[in-house]
């Protein structure tokens, strides 16, 4: 794995929604490095990215400064905070990486990419994307059946992008190869206000690693 850091002295009025380590509650962020064909998509981008800043969260994302990844951390920093990016370094040689992230961390492969996103993060958001977002929500629903993830995941279903997946998910529970337990798992939202509401909410709870907990 290989890391390049570079760390800038945030204002004071970004250093809020801390746990009582001192640690700053961070939002990871799954979205497409493309921006699209409704441009709704990287308007709610940019204006989670502003929301989520303004609210005192840290943010994590894919790091690249394309699409709506390049948006959620132009809203960001339009709030004062800058994003931690991770990437692989065989997709760094294709994507620019967005210049005003914090730090920067380049890993081996999609598989630690998605591993340290989950260390470093207390919550996952999700916004529309292609196969790389949708495997992240995927990964993320399976950590929470199988508890190892303390919370639900919060997806923006922005102009019902995202409803052949919920529809699917629907299936899986009708057919029984799936719990249950889609409540305990996913959050749908239809915006990025209402996403940052959702990400108060769960952070306001005790963790829970058991669905339906």
């Amino acid at each position: 794995m290989k890391q390049s850091f570079g760390r800038t002295t945030l204002p004071a009025r970004n250093q809020r929604s801390r746990l009582e380590d001192g640690r700053k509650r961070t939002v990871l962020v799954f979205c497409g490095s493309r921006a699209g064909s409704n441009p709704r998509f990287a308007e709610e981008a940019r204006q989670l990215g502003r929301k989520l800043g303004e609210a005192g969260y840290g943010l994590v994302t894919g790091g690249s400064q394309h699409g709506l990844m390049g948006a959620v951390t132009d809203g960001a920093l339009e709030a004062g905070v800058l994003t931690t990016g991770f990437i692989p370094i065989y997709i760094a040689s294709m994507q620019e990486m967005h210049s005003a992230l914090e730090r920067t961390v380049v890993v081996d492969s999609l598989a630690d990419r998605k591993t340290m996103m989950f260390n470093a993060s207390d919550i996952c958001v999700a916004l529309p994307g292609a196969i790389g977002t949708m495997d992240e929500i995927m990964e993320t629903l399976v950590l929470r059946e199988l508890k190892q993830h303390p919370r639900p995941i919060v997806v923006i279903d922005i102009d019902q992008y995202w409803a052949p997946m919920f529809a699917m998910l629907e299936r899986m529970v009708e057919q029984e190869f799936l719990p249950n337990i889609l409540d305990s798992m996913v959050i749908k939202v239809e915006s990025a206000e209402a996403a940052v509401q959702a990400v108060s909410e769960q952070l306001a709870l005790p963790t829970s690693v058991a669905p339906g907990g």
